[in-house]
């Protein structure tokens, strides 16, 4: 059996977001992988969150510290799910690459960009991966960018969105006001004051539509609550903070059209998550979202308001327009599986091990070891 070693940090998160959502549905489909036997490990600076990783994943969790190797395992493979590589180890070594927001200006605070920078410079350059996952197309390019020499090491492996469909409780439709939906933190990048500017001008036209925004706070979210409290319509403008899985199941699928005005993204998994509950999709066409929704969503220019306004206004009135973006929106997510995530990911794995026996031999046979 070939042991991959996998780090589990992203999930000592309390509130899980879109990587702690990639790292536990991973964990749980490249354990049903034949010929795998994944082995979990956790930095000792985070030994208080054992336990807790332990119940969430239903599975032994080893303590490695990250100055020594973890020798006692013959690991073939060792990767990091979350930009690094916080174990050293004789296997080849994989990261998966989300986004490259530290290398794009203004989109993040300034000292976590630079730290993140720095971190992701000190992965690649020092500790010189075999192959590099990116989790998009988008992705790919814009890594590239910045280490044009990896080119030819990496691959794009989207990620899923059907654990959205997992969860076994039923949910009840409720009577309440339509509403438009936004999941997502709240932060600059997400580009929040476009759809409060369309949801302004949808309220000057009547619109019977509400907003309800979910998603804790990020970078200079303080000030994207600020121009929700100076709203004219700010009694129809509901945030919900952080939400528990059933609770966002019940918030999309009694919605009424979900809204992403993102600038910059790596991927978009609720984008997906949407379309999975059969909910139409107004979204802005920058990034991995073109990437991901063109054709089975309405994508708008960022610079103006007033499109995304008319996009929410036809999602919403136009019956014939909702069914057809609904049924595109539906066939498109259910292209994008956890168990497709893992099996790719799988083959890189064996053609990764597949090189090194090749390499191996070849330097056997130039020894004349054989």
């Amino acid at each position: 059996m070939t042991q991959i070693l996998i780090d589990t940090s992203p999930l000592c998160e309390n509130n899980l977001s879109g990587i702690g959502v990639y790292t536990l549905n991973f964990i749980k489909n490249v354990s049903t992988q034949k010929n795998i036997t994944p082995v979990f490990g956790l930095p000792l600076k985070k030994f208080k969150y054992k336990n807790k990783i332990e119940k969430i994943i239903e599975n032994k969790v080893h303590l490695l510290p990250s100055l020594t190797s973890a020798t006692k395992f013959n690991i073939a493979i060792n990767h990091g799910l979350d930009f690094k590589l916080s174990f050293p180890s004789r296997g080849k070594k994989i990261i998966t690459i989300h986004d490259m927001a530290a290398f794009e200006p203004n989109l993040l605070d300034s000292n976590f960009a630079f730290n993140s920078r720095k971190k992701l410079y000190s992965n690649i350059e020092n500790k010189k991966p075999d192959h590099i996952i990116c989790v998009s197309n988008f992705t790919r390019e814009r890594f590239v960018h910045f280490f044009p020499h990896y080119e030819k090491k990496t691959s794009v492996i989207y990620l899923g969105c059907n654990h959205i469909n997992n969860s076994s409780s039923s949910i009840n439709k409720t009577t309440e006001a339509p509403y438009i939906l936004f999941v997502g933190n709240i932060e600059k990048r997400k580009n929040l004051k476009l759809l409060l500017d369309a949801f302004y001008i949808l309220k000057e036209n009547k619109s019977e539509l509400n907003l309800k925004i979910v998603g804790k706070l990020g970078y200079q979210g303080q000030e994207i609550l600020t121009l929700i409290s100076n709203h004219k319509y700010k009694q129809f403008i509901e945030t919900t903070g952080y939400v528990s899985n059933i609770d966002l199941l019940s918030l999309y699928e009694n919605s009424r059209v979900f809204v992403y005005p993102s600038i910059y993204e790596g991927f978009g998994i609720p984008v997906l998550e949407a379309m999975m509950r059969k909910i139409p999709v107004v979204a802005v066409n920058k990034s991995a979202i073109s990437e991901l929704a063109t054709g089975a969503s309405l994508l708008v220019d960022p610079k103006y308001p007033e499109m995304m306004s008319y996009a929410i206004r036809k999602a919403h009135e136009d019956e014939f327009f909702r069914k057809v973006l609904i049924q595109e929106g539906y066939s498109r997510a259910l292209q994008f599986t956890w168990k497709k995530c893992a099996g790719e990911t799988f083959q890189v794995y064996q053609n990764l091990m597949m090189e090194q026996t090749f390499n191996l031999f070849s330097i056997r046979e130039n020894y004349n070891l054989i």
